[in-house]
């Protein structure tokens, strides 16, 4: 074979095995991401999720220590043309908010919420949403500086840690323990995935949400641990338009469902969106029958 035909032949192989290559890493174009957070992340579609479990943190809301599945920090790398959109939230202590906030503002992030998203927790807990775009690498070293300006738990991996580990050191557990069965809630809310004494779902609208602000169509997050006696606290957020925020809102207080906020992020997208969250303590069945009427009045289903 002449030089010629070499050439062309492994152009073609280089061309038609690249594609197989990215598909079995998945997280090759993150990589420098992952290597400044020194955490893996979790690849969604084209997007690089990570997160970062608060398990430093002892939280208790009106005698319920929350799970540190609960308490995580969450960011998304998103390749916008020739930059990445950045969206992040973050578990804060009231005390970490000031050096967080200034951190964040100095390597050119966008303050789009800062919120409360409990009622009468000790310690005093807030959760900040920023927004930034640029390159990877700058987006990933100011989420790392933000980060290691809080108590933030960031090396090792929580998933490196032995079994149980981070369970125990945030929230050691005394006294009878809960069942661990979710039959009961999954029966009216549908599958979702469990985590030692949690179960967290996710819905999505009927239609792609607009705008950078959320993750793409996702348009409710649900958190429940068991407590005992047959009993659950939980949390969450609500996506929705203005049309269904009111009757999301009722439904919620008619369940004794507390909302603890409720805001616009004051995007330009139109239809508006608005985030609400919530808290509830109860029985299982009907706290999951008051999270499922609720998800019906916003028109929402279990995202696949």
């Amino acid at each position: 074979m002449n030089r010629l035909g070499l050439f062309i032949l492994m152009c073609f192989m280089c061309f038609n095995l690249a594609p197989l290559v990215w598909g079995q890493t998945g997280s090759i174009e993150w990589k420098p991401v992952e290597d400044i957070l020194e955490r893996r992340g979790v690849n969604q579609d084209a997007s690089l999720q990570v997160l970062f479990p608060r398990t430093d943190l002892n939280v208790v809301v009106k005698g319920t220590p929350l799970e540190p599945e609960g308490l995580t920090s969450w960011f998304v790398f998103r390749p916008q043309g020739k930059n990445t959109l950045l969206v992040g939230d973050m578990v804060l202590l009231d005390t970490e908010v000031p050096k967080a906030t200034a951190q964040a503002l100095r390597n050119g992030l966008e303050i789009t919420a800062l919120y409360s998203p409990l009622l009468d927790e000790s310690p005093g807990i807030k959760r900040l949403r920023v927004r930034g775009k640029g390159a990877k690498s700058n987006l990933a070293w100011a989420v790392k500086l933000i980060l290691t300006s809080t108590g933030t738990p960031i090396d090792p991996p929580v998933s490196s840690l032995p079994q149980g580990k981070a369970v125990a050191t945030a929230n050691p557990t005394k006294g009878p323990q809960p069942s661990l069965g979710w039959s009961k809630t999954e029966a009216i809310l549908g599958s979702g995935e469990i985590k030692g004494r949690t179960i967290q779902f996710e819905f999505s609208s009927m239609e792609a949400t607009p705008g950078p602000e959320v993750d793409m169509d996702l348009a409710a997050t649900l958190f429940l641990q068991k407590t005992t006696g047959g009993h659950v606290a939980g949390m969450g957020t609500f996506i929705m338009g203005d049309e269904e925020a009111s009757n999301v809102m009722e439904t919620l207080t008619q369940h004794h469902i507390t909302v603890t906020s409720f805001r616009n992020q004051g995007s330009k997208e139109e239809p508006k969106l608005f985030f609400l969250n919530f808290w509830v303590a109860g029985n299982e069945k009907e706290v999951a029958e008051g999270l499922k009427e609720a998800l019906d009045q916003a028109g929402l289903s279990e995202k696949e």
